[in-house]
């Protein structure tokens, strides 16, 4: 017979991978056969988060934390969906909780790291990514996003060698990971190292660490190309940026009007360039 922990293992493991769709299927049946097992609602919160479905998640984690007030997962959970609906504070009270029920969790310091950013807590938010670098530290995550704080505390040298301990960690996470998943790790890795590059005044690095970089090449990484030009003296290598972005879009004829950097006209500039 069906087991609603392993259903709801299975729907954890599902959303570790990258699969929403079927970690959705699987946390429903759980639910169904135990609707008030701290576990299973703790994952189906989860799987609700990912489904921007915040309200539904904060019920799902409340429920698992009035059977088990000290569920690190369901603290996690109900802070990042506190979060999600701008309650920055509350999100922060429930963060710290679930570091103090799991102080061995990485990833909840990174979490919490996170918030505290979004706070406007950068010393703070710095400490907790150091904890998360010390419990795991083949963990890229906090690396990236310690790397941001700095960045914008001005600090953009010691932000590229924080992205260059990431990059040195980002295969660490391939077995739990799927590609979809570690492609967009890659993304981020190499905009982050781009903007470095930047406020360092080093253009051209910032456009070969995004033309060389090893991730698999999409629409955000020719955005963040044309990102790069468009301040500078290349609007023609920028416009075919732009244009090989709208392969990626439904419409080929046609650039976003978001992403028409020079005015072509309705984001139609430089869309037929070959």
């Amino acid at each position: 017979p069906a087991d609603p922990l392993n259903l709801a293992r299975e729907a954890e493991l599902a959303l570790s991978l990258g699969d929403s769709r079927r970690a959705s299927v699987r946390a429903d049946e759980a639910r169904k056969l135990a609707p008030n097992s701290p576990y299973v609602m703790a994952v189906s919160g989860l799987v609700w988060l990912i489904e921007d479905k915040p309200a539904e998640a904060q019920l799902a984690f409340e429920i698992a934390l009035q059977r088990d007030p000290g569920d690190a997962k369901a603290l996690l959970g109900l802070g990042l969906a506190k979060a999600r609906q701008g309650r920055l504070e509350d999100s922060l009270a429930h963060l710290r909780k679930a570091a103090d029920a799991e102080p061995s969790s990485a990833m909840i310091q990174t979490y919490l790291g996170r918030a505290l950013h979004q706070a406007g807590k950068p010393t703070e938010a710095q400490a907790a990514y150091h904890n998360a670098i010390r419990l795991d530290p083949q963990d890229p995550a906090p690396w990236i996003y310690l790397a941001q704080v700095q960045a914008e505390s001005g600090q953009p040298g010691a932000a590229l060698d924080s992205l260059k301990q990431a990059a040195d960690r980002r295969t660490a996470r391939a077995v739990y990971r799927g590609e979809n998943l570690l492609n967009e790790d890659e993304q981020t890795l190499q905009a982050n190292m781009a903007d470095a590059y930047v406020r360092l005044g080093l253009n051209g690095m910032a456009w070969r660490a995004l033309a060389d970089g090893a991730g698999e090449k999409n629409a955000q990484t020719l955005k963040n190309q044309a990102e790069i030009l468009k301040d500078q003296r290349f609007a023609e290598t920028a416009r075919r940026s732009l244009a090989l972005q709208s392969l990626f879009n439904d419409s080929l004829d046609a650039l976003p009007v978001t992403l028409d950097v020079y005015g072509g006209g309705g984001g139609q500039a430089g869309a037929n360039t070959p």
